[in-house]
C-alpha cells in the first residue's frame, strides 16, 4: 500500500499547479463534515497540503489546485459535477487506486469520446475522474 501512495504522489507532485493559491484562477472548492476525511482521501491520491488554517485547507497535485472546506452542513450526495486528471499512464494510477481502495464510481473503461478513463467518490460525493487520452 504504501508504494502505490507513494507512486501517486510522485505522479501528482510532477504535474503540481504552478503559482500561489491568492492568484490562482478557476480553483474548485470542496465543502464536507470532516477535513480530516477529505484530507485523507486526496493526499492518499497524492495532492499536497500547501497551507492548513483550521477547518480550511489548500492542496496541490496532478496540475489542480483544491481548496477543501469542513462544513457540517455540507451535503455529501453524489454532486452533478466533477473535476478531470488527465495523466500519462492511467493504468498505473488505476492499480494504485486499486490496491488504496478508494471508493471507484466507475471502472476504468475506453471511452467513444477518446479517454481511457475511470472516476472515483471523495468523502462528501465529489467526483474525480482520472483519465488519459487514446
Amino acid at each position: 500500500m504504501n508504494d502505490a501512495r507513494n507512486t501517486l504522489t510522485a505522479l501528482a507532485q510532477m504535474q503540481a499547479a504552478p503559482g500561489d493559491e491568492l492568484h490562482a484562477q478557476g480553483v474548485i472548492e470542496i465543502a464536507g463534515p470532516s477535513i480530516e476525511a477529505l484530507l485523507a482521501f486526496y493526499t492518499a491520491l497524492g495532492f499536497r497540503i500547501e497551507r492548513r488554517a483550521g477547518t480550511f485547507a489548500v492542496i496541490n497535485g496532478f496540475g489542480a489546485r483544491l481548496f477543501l472546506e469542513e462544513n457540517a452542513a455540507a451535503p455529501t450526495l453524489k454532486r452533478w459535477a466533477n473535476i478531470r486528471i488527465v495523466v500519462p499512464d492511467i493504468d498505473l494510477v488505476w492499480s494504485c487506486v486499486r490496491e488504496l481502495g478508494l471508493p471507484v464510481v466507475h471502472s476504468i473503461a475506453n471511452q467513444s469520446y477518446g479517454l481511457r478513463d475511470f472516476v472515483l467518490k471523495d468523502p462528501c460525493g465529489f467526483e474525480i475522474r482520472f483519465a488519459q487520452v487514446l
